[in-house]
């Protein structure tokens, strides 16, 4: 999908590969369900957890987030910073096509302990990814198949980390009901109200 692999290359200027982490590390969104309505936007973060229990940080990842593009648009990627500052200490890339988001991030300055530093706890959020409802419907967030480009977090000594689950989310758009149509269909039911009571009062 990408010209270029970054991480791939990264793995092959190191000149190994290491087994990753046996303990278990998940990628996720956050939240896990959204409802919003027609033309609003919102946004979703990509987490990484069980990254302490582990003993593990993220230095690269290589992502893709599959969605239903005919329910949702996806309109940008806000890296975190916590694999060091963005474009400075680090590379990044983002792709946008038709139901899918592109996007990886490497550490290329910052130590495994700095990285440590910037990344405490068992949670680390690698992106905020930002989405514009088109209509209603219901779509997944899933991450790609590819172990390479899809869902590939790299840890310390340039290893990828084992995922032992990749979660999904789901996105729920509901159809606005407009304002006056609203205000017409109280009134019409309290019209009814009314007219009910005044029959059963003349009987």
């Amino acid at each position: 999908m990408k010209k270029v692999n970054f991480i791939s290359c990264l793995l092959l200027l190191g000149g190994f590969l290491f087994m990753g982490s046996a303990s278990a590390i998940s990628l996720n969104f956050s939240p896990s369900t959204t409802m919003v309505d027609v033309g609003e936007s919102f946004d979703v973060d990509v987490v990484v957890s069980g990254l302490d229990a582990a003993g593990e940080i993220v230095s690269a990842f290589d992502l893709d987030v599959l969605y239903d593009a005919s329910v949702l648009s996806a309109t940008d990627v806000q890296f975190t910073g916590n694999l060091g500052i963005v474009d400075f200490d680090t590379i990044t890339e983002v792709n946008f096509f038709s139901g899918v988001v592109d996007f990886l991030e490497i550490n290329i300055f910052l130590t495994d302990a700095e990285l440590a530093i910037l990344q405490p706890g068992d949670s680390v959020t690698l992106a905020t990814l930002s989405f514009s409802a088109l209509t209603d419907g219901v779509s997944s967030l899933m991450f790609g198949p590819d172990p390479n480009t899809g869902n590939n977090v790299v840890g310390s000594l340039f290893s990828s980390l084992q995922l032992s689950a990749i979660e999904q989310a789901q996105v729920t758009v509901l159809a606005q009901i407009p304002e006056p149509g609203t205000f017409f269909l109280i009134l019409g039911g309290l019209l009814l109200a009314g007219m009910k009571k005044r029959t059963q009062i003349k009987i």
